[in-house]
């Protein structure tokens, strides 16, 4: 399990309280976006979404995370998307959680909210049969 996320879930109320807070008052709102750079999250479908760099590192991160998340107590949960985006965050530059706006063809920022559903789904899709892996012995989790 991640450093962070193996304190947060040891002070769960106050840290989990924290990470929330302190990702609520980072995440700003970002307009008119003309080209996401490399650590950027797109929202969307098609080629050009899942090809993207930035997607391919969230990605990359929830597949690392998933076989803990899956395994985790519910109100532990949460702590898994606020550390995924924390770290897509402090990346430099940050990364940011985008739409496209195909009226204007600029890229927004979603904000905190559609970022957490975003990569709760991440999370979620494919639970039951990594649950089924672990229990089977195929998959390990991983702690540090």
């Amino acid at each position: 399990m991640p450093f962070e996320l193996s304190i947060a879930m040891n002070n769960n109320n106050t840290i989990a309280q924290n990470v929330l807070q302190e990702e609520t008052n980072h995440h700003r709102h970002i307009a008119d976006v003309a080209h996401p750079h490399q650590h950027d999250i797109l929202s969307g479908r098609g080629k050009y979404v899942n090809h993207h760099e930035g997607n391919q590192y969230f990605r990359s991160i929830v597949k690392l995370l998933k076989p803990e998340y899956v395994m985790a107590n519910r109100s532990d949960k949460p702590l898994f998307a606020n550390l995924i985006i924390k770290i897509v965050n402090e990346l430099q530059p940050p990364g940011r959680f985008l739409m496209k706006d195909e009226t204007n063809n600029v890229w927004s920022d979603v904000g905190m909210k559609k970022a957490l559903d975003k990569t709760r789904q991440a999370l979620r899709e494919d639970a039951k049969n990594i649950e089924e892996e672990i229990k089977e012995g195929k998959l390990k989790i991983q702690t540090v």
